[in-house]
């Protein structure tokens, strides 16, 4: 039988076969992460089943067959990390006897337990339990972004550029989401790899990626991204034992370097749908309307949680503190939506959830000498960035998922025990 391997493309040796990666635990999960992103497109109206349910019973009964069947080990950080995750959980489940919310709020408690609950399950105690399950995953990630990339600038092209592009019948944000996670992967293979024909593809692909999330039209992924980069660039900065690091931070700062020439030559800022609207904050008075109901948010999320800072007001009670219908509304930022909702309390889970979870990467030296350990690190910080302008809790299931993928095993224990 003949195998095709694709080292290269991830840089991180021992990717499995490519049929065996198709087929893969880690694809499926991948597409139950972003189901919500591409499932109302009309070319998918032929599956009969909503495909967040059929890909969620997929890799459930994938896990039940690894756990039962194959004897997997639960290591005792993740299994740490999913307890407070279900403590985290408990608290909202709680506040559902006080919150004045009803269809909404045990929608919400409702999507945190099951999927929400599900995506950080596997991932911490499944895939994180295996390097190259990780690897897999990335993979899958970086392919799930390839097409997303050509859907995009296949539409981009039939819009002439003109407003916001979307794709699969999504929004923009969802797709700038999309984009940013596989720029990092793309990133992080510039970085690593020492092929230079990769680092030249890689090159290229991270210009074409800016370019679309550019003209998308979305800016928290574009300011997430950003924002990544430059942890990059602190994290090498940093002193520590693993001097050999600051090379990949002048690296960093040459490709930015050549990324901003390519962005000069062929974007205009009134060309773009992105840049006209980071624009309109800087010239417009009120900043814009986007950015002027989000300040509106901030400023009501503030008051309402003094009036309840303990306990908050109870999951889901957001809109009905706006004086909306019970429906999904949200104050565009993860932090400000669970003070109001769970209150203190329910801040202090979610810090100590990220907390731990970074906890489990290790010290400096160990995260900086080990890419893979990198890599995710960046794809979690680009998703807690993106968690700041928009979704609600339950929409976060991808932030959730890399948090149970920091728990992986180190490197130097992998080689040990091999």
């Amino acid at each position: 039988m003949i195998t095709v391997r694709l080292k290269p493309l991830l840089l991180f040796s021992g990717t499995s076969s490519l049929l065996g990666g198709i087929l893969s635990l880690e694809t499926f999960f991948v597409l139950f992460l972003f189901a919500g992103l591409y499932k109302a497109d009309s070319r998918f109206n032929w599956v009969s089943v909503d495909l967040t349910a059929l890909f969620a019973a997929l890799i459930l009964a994938w896990g039940f067959y690894i756990f039962f069947i194959c004897g997997l080990k639960v290591k005792r950080n993740a299994l740490n990390l999913l307890i407070i995750f279900i403590l985290f959980i408990s608290c909202a489940f709680l506040s559902l006897i006080y919150t004045p919310g009803f269809a909404y709020a045990r929608q919400k408690v409702l999507y945190i337990s099951t999927l929400n609950l599900l995506a950080f399950t596997i991932a911490a105690l499944i895939i994180a339990s295996s390097r190259a399950r990780i690897k897999r995953f990335m993979m899958a990630l970086i392919v799930f972004s390839i097409v997303m990339f050509v859907e995009v600038f296949k539409n981009y092209l039939q819009s002439g550029g003109i407003g916001f592009v979307t794709a699969f019948n999504t929004n923009y944000l969802g797709v700038g989401r999309v984009l940013g996670l596989g720029a990092i992967l793309w990133l992080s293979i510039f970085l690593f790899t020492k092929k230079l024909i990769w680092r030249i593809f890689s090159i290229g692909a991270l210009a074409f990626y800016l370019f679309l999330m550019f003209v998308s039209g979305g800016r928290g992924p574009v300011v997430a991204f950003i924002s990544t980069s430059l942890m990059f660039l602190l994290l090498g900065f940093l002193p520590g034992k693993t001097v050999r690091y600051y090379r990949f931070s002048f690296r960093l700062i040459g490709l930015w370097i050549l990324l901003i020439i390519f962005l000069l030559m062929f974007i205009s800022p009134l060309s773009t749908t992105t840049l006209q609207r980071f624009l309109v904050i800087y010239e417009d008075p009120s900043h814009g309307y986007s950015v002027a109901v989000r300040l509106e948010y901030y400023k009501d999320a503030f008051h309402y949680w003094l009036a309840s800072p303990i306990w908050g007001h109870g999951i889901g009670s957001w809109p009905i503190l706006e004086g909306e219908e019970d429906t999904r509304k949200y104050p565009h930022n993860i932090f400000l939506e669970i003070a109001v909702e769970l209150g203190l309390i329910g801040v202090c889970l979610f810090m100590g959830f990220l907390f731990y979870g970074l906890k489990c990467l290790g010290d400096l030296d160990r995260v900086r000498s080990d890419p893979l350990k990198m890599t995710t690190l960046m794809l979690l910080i680009n998703m807690i960035v993106n968690a700041q302008f928009s979704g609600d809790l339950h929409d976060n299931r991808v932030l959730f998922a890399l948090v149970g993928l920091i728990t992986m095993t180190d490197q130097a224990n992998m080689k040990r025990k091999s």
